[in-house]
């Protein structure tokens, strides 16, 4: 798996994979885009997410790579849903506790500090193991949350492409 892009890791409700959805594009001249990168609707086409942006029901994932001489057309994207998780980085090393809230970075990468919510962490990767202090030998490890420069996230209901297919 390459880094530094999204990646659709499940669905905490049991889902059988992501919801692909085939949204219209402008030709590859016009706009680039990288698989796995967060993408926003704008004048009709899905254009890479600037960094803390605000959102507004307009969010999905790019399931493809667009290149230069590429045509316009339909393209498939991954459109998020309730309960569904993913993975991405974090643009610097942070130990971010569960349901805390995320922010884009760039169009590629999270942060824990921003205006805009954009999703929420779900990673019990992060929490330490955990045992009986009274039983020897013990590996409770305490309460400290891991540090990592990758995460797995949710993404907000109010910022996903679906909620404007619902409509």
């Amino acid at each position: 798996m390459a880094t530094n892009q999204l990646r659709y890791v499940g669905n905490i409700y049991g889902a059988p994979g992501p919801y692909r959805h085939r949204v219209k594009m402008q030709a590859g001249a016009t706009q680039e885009l990288r698989h796995g990168e967060i993408c926003k609707l704008s004048a009709g086409n899905f254009v890479p997410l600037a960094a803390d942006e605000a959102m507004a029901a307009v969010v999905a994932i790019a399931d493809l790579e667009l290149l230069p001489g590429d045509l316009a057309g339909f393209r498939s994207f991954i459109i998020p849903r309730p309960g569904d998780l993913f993975e991405g980085d974090l643009d610097a090393a942070a130990a971010p506790a569960q349901g805390a809230d995320l922010f884009i970075a760039s169009s590629t990468s999270l942060t824990t500090a921003g205006a805009n919510v954009f999703g929420n962490v779900c990673d019990e990767s992060l929490l330490p193991p955990q045992g009986f202090q009274s039983r020897s030998p013990s590996f409770d490890a305490g309460t400290t949350v891991r540090t990592t420069s990758r995460v797995r996230f949710t993404i907000k209901q109010s910022v996903s492409y679906l909620a404007a297919l619902q409509k």
